[in-house]
């Protein structure tokens, strides 16, 4: 079997913690150079803090886990020397320079995927069915850090503070769970609190017809990380939607007239679903429209909602 040769940039403790690990464990999958600041981490890979060295090589995908600030840097490259890519969220925060790049990926025949790992649960694959031809009523959900150093990049301004890294999982939902039109939502609210003009913590509400959607988002003093929606005649509690650690026990809690049912799941990684997924179906023309028309309508109500709380 070929194997596929990746490219990484940017690898922080994300990287080492979460995607290093589900890389290792898929057996075709070479990983060929690393690009990072300080050249002398990863001594087990070719790395170097030359982009012109890094892009020398032919990959077959580059894994971009940099700053929020680089992407479009990182994502013109690698469109240029025709490289398959999967970048951390948020992608881009310009709409007209998002366009543009999706548009230079369909030219190119390119793949693309903004890495919202946790759709490839199949945990949330359930609860998509569950909620197949279901009315909801209200939905809230929550994605909190707790206190994080001073030092840390998300406060910083260009990186857009705790808002691009945080409030970006709840947003999600309404691309990848609700399927929502942005041009039906009403009512939009949002509360941000700021810490020397950079955003900590906040509330999005606005009304989607005749439902109530509510995300929350930032660093506080407990971690926080569910869903809980709201239906005619019952309500769904998912905790640990996002993000989830071998430990526990996944499992989404239904309470329906005064009765409670369990539904359990087996731990699995979910960034080894999502790249054994990725590298099995990048060819697939219809995989290749269905996340370039998800980054466009995730990234487009992310905009909106930005400019929201800039006003």
């Amino acid at each position: 079997m070929k194997k596929i040769k990746i490219g990484i940039i940017g690898p922080g403790n994300h990287f080492q913690k979460k995607i290093l690990p589900a890389l290792k464990k898929i057996k075709n999958v070479k990983i060929l150079y690393i690009l990072r600041k300080n050249k002398n981490r990863f001594l087990t890979f070719d790395t170097t803090n030359k982009s012109k060295i890094f892009f020398k090589n032919k990959f077959d995908f580059v894994y971009i886990s940099s700053i929020p600030s680089t992407h479009e840097k990182y994502l013109n490259l690698c469109i240029k020397n025709n490289f398959n890519i999967i970048c951390e969220k948020p992608i881009i925060t310009n709409l007209k320079k998002a366009k543009f790049i999706l548009k230079k990926i369909r030219e190119k025949n390119l793949f693309i995927f903004e890495t919202f790992s946790y759709i490839f649960n199949k945990s949330f694959i359930k609860l998509n069915n569950l909620l197949k031809g279901k009315e909801i009523k209200y939905i809230h959900s929550s994605f909190h850090f707790p206190f994080l150093k001073n030092n840390n990049f998300r406060y910083k301004s260009k990186e857009g503070g705790f808002f691009l890294d945080s409030a970006v999982y709840p947003i999600s939902l309404e691309t990848f769970l609700l399927e929502n039109q942005i041009k039906n939502i009403k009512n939009l609210n949002t509360n941000t609190k700021f810490k020397k003009n950079i955003p900590i913590n906040g509330t999005i509400e606005y009304d989607y017809l005749d439902q109530k959607r509510v995300f929350t988002w930032g660093t506080g003093l407990a971690y926080k990380n569910f869903l809980k929606i709201k239906l005619k005649d019952s309500i769904i509690f998912y905790k640990k939607i996002y993000t989830k650690t071998k430990d526990e026990r996944i499992k989404i809690l239904i309470r329906k007239n005064k009765k409670k049912k369990e539904i359990l799941f087996k731990y699995y990684d979910q960034f080894e679903l999502m790249f054994g997924y990725i590298f099995k179906n990048y060819k697939k023309y219809k995989i290749k429209s269905m996340f370039n028309q998800q980054i466009l309508t995730n990234n487009q109500f992310l905009i909106k909602i930005m400019k929201e709380i800039k006003n």
